[in-house]
């Protein structure tokens, strides 16, 4: 999808966590380069680093697992514009060890930031910023993922985490369809990110489990994080205005099986 077929997002204010890598830096950029104004939160801003396509965009550091850090940034964005549009809840990470582990094997510890990250950080960016979106009415888009769609062997965590993402939209999206808000979620398949070449890179051989990955992937091909980010640029965009409680995969096909 190229930006000529998406809708201007001149004038709109939006807010993006997990914006310093990944699929989230690829929506900060893509959102700016339809005219989005754009903030970014992350918990590390170090990936960063001097890269021009960051330049002038306000980023703060915040943990999205703290809600007084999370009402602060919101606060933040809405008192250095006067309004919020549309929010992007990307800040998500997998196992500390970037290993498959069984269930069995799972510590509370592993369990407790994957939950509290992907899914508790995703309902508190949305509690704190529907106040706002309340007022001109906008658009929630969260970051699921395929294994939110399907089950993962050695990924429990992680799946449960993202399950729960879907819950939590089709849930908001319910809530606010009168109100003028709404709710959608994004499910991307295996994506060039940097939380995937740690998962490759714990691997014997990183080339033949990205190889495997491919290989399960009708497309045959990792997606690029910018692919995410045009999906989600939609969803925000006046082009998706009868979209709400969608959970769309971006995933090559795989959830096609």
């Amino acid at each position: 999808m190229g930006a000529a077929a998406l809708s201007p997002l001149n004038g709109k204010v939006v807010l993006v966590t997990g914006a310093a890598s990944g699929i989230g830096a690829a929506t900060l950029v893509k959102l700016r380069e339809l005219g989005a104004t754009v903030s970014g939160g992350d918990l590390c801003l170090a990936p960063l680093g001097t890269e021009s396509r960051f330049q002038g965009v306000r980023m703060e550091t915040v943990d999205v697992r703290d809600p007084e850090q999370v009402q602060a940034f919101v606060d933040i964005v809405v008192e250095r514009h006067g309004r919020l549009d549309a929010v992007v809840n990307s800040a998500g990470v997998g196992a500390p060890s970037d290993l498959a582990l069984m269930t069995h094997e799972t510590s509370h510890r592993d369990w407790d930031l994957q939950i509290g990250v992907n899914l508790t950080g995703t309902y508190a960016v949305s509690r704190a910023a529907l106040p706002s979106l309340l007022v001109q009415g906008g658009a929630i888009v969260n970051i699921s993922s395929i294994m939110g769609l399907v089950g993962s062997a050695g990924f429990s965590a992680y799946t449960a985490s993202k399950a729960g993402v879907l819950g939590l939209t089709r849930s908001m999206a319910l809530e606010y369809a009168t109100s003028g808000v709404r709710v959608n979620a994004v499910c991307p398949g295996f994506v060039n990110t940097p939380m995937v070449h740690r998962f490759l890179g714990r691997s014997d051989d990183p080339a033949a489990a990205r190889r495997s990955l491919e290989l399960v992937t009708p497309m045959g091909r990792l997606a690029e994080p910018a692919e995410i980010a045009d999906v989600v640029a939609w969803l925000i965009s006046d082009a998706a205005s009868y979209v709400t409680g969608a959970a769309i995969p971006v995933d090559g096909g795989y959830t096609a099986f």
